[in-house]
């Protein structure tokens, strides 16, 4: 019985770290610290049930209260040295960079957006847009406020 828990949670913790191996090291933090528990009540339960029957299941749920341990100190310990959700850079799928303030999951405050094509924004945000004072550089030289 234990032998095909171990099996479920390390297929379920494989599958999050080839999910999360391309994000940066604090949303793949995150991501980890959320699905690391899910293996033996999604998977585990039902292949335990049917490969050994309800006596299988019982060792099966004494084994998650410990998962459930592991689970709520493993997700704090990952998170708490995670950082912030969002990197210091956050690169776009355009190309362009924003490095500033985050309030959730959107820009808010002072930030400095880097296009692609060499243009910078300087200034506040509001809501995910430009709102506020600022200064647009543009490529060639220039700048608008």
């Amino acid at each position: 019985g234990l032998g095909v828990a171990a099996v479920c949670y390390g297929t379920q913790a494989a599958n999050n770290w080839l999910f999360c191996m391309s994000k940066q090291k604090r949303e793949r933090a995150v991501i980890m610290g959320s699905g690391t528990g899910l293996a033996l009540t999604l998977v585990g339960y039902p292949v335990v049930e049917a490969l050994i029957g309800p006596r299988g299941t019982q060792h099966l749920a004494l084994l998650e209260i410990l998962n459930s341990v592991a689970v709520m100190c493993g997700s704090y310990l990952l998170t708490a040295s995670a950082g912030p959700a969002f990197p210091a850079s956050f690169k776009h799928e355009d190309g362009g960079d924003y490095r500033g303030q985050w309030r959730g999951l959107k820009k808010e405050g002072l930030g400095v957006y880097s296009y692609a094509s060499g243009a910078r924004y300087e200034g506040e945000w509001r809501g995910n847009a430009k709102d506020g004072r600022g200064v647009f550089f543009f490529p060639k030289g220039g700048t608008y406020e």
